[in-house]
């Protein structure tokens, strides 16, 4: 199932990307940052902000360049949640890479915003054709629920 939205195409904004200009913070028990392999560990508690994007997970392992320390790939482990502005997202395992143009969702999948959500075992945006797949796995279906604007107001009301 094909889905472009842009309640999954703000998950791509995590790191490298044009969009975000504002300087990245990373806040985490601990930072082990591994020279030879270029890569940076981050364990415990991470919480990560760029401009209105925030990244939580209970591990976030940032593969970088080793000339310009630019960061190719990102990986962020358990319980992974992800925001910006109204539109959230969670997983179990969630794979930036800056090189594809690509984020995943891995393991019970899931993005939502006002008037709608997706989910599936797996899904996966490009960041330049702006398309999404949700992927079902092997043991269940893709879901979408759409709202009508109709509905949505009705419970926006008290």
């Amino acid at each position: 199932m094909r889905f472009a939205s842009a309640a999954i195409s703000m998950a791509i904004m995590l790191l490298g990307s044009p969009a975000l200009a504002g300087p990245l913070q990373i806040e985490s028990n601990r930072l082990e940052i591994r020279h030879a392999k270029h890569q940076a560990t981050f364990t415990g508690d991470v919480h990560l902000v760029r401009d209105d994007f925030e990244l939580w997970s209970n591990k976030l392992i940032a593969y970088y360049q080793a000339d310009s320390g630019e960061i190719e790939r990102a990986e962020a482990y358990d319980h992974v949640r992800i925001r910006k502005a109204d539109k959230h997202g969670s997983s179990d395992k969630a794979v930036l890479d800056n090189l594809k143009q690509t984020i995943t969702l891995i393991g019970n999948a899931r993005m939502e915003e006002e008037g709608g959500w997706v989910q599936g075992s797996t899904i996966v945006h490009d960041i330049e054709s702006n398309q999404t797949e949700v992927l079902q796995g092997t043991t269940g279906r893709v879901k979408m629920r759409l709202d009508s604007k109709s509905d949505a107001l009705k419970q926006a009301k008290p």
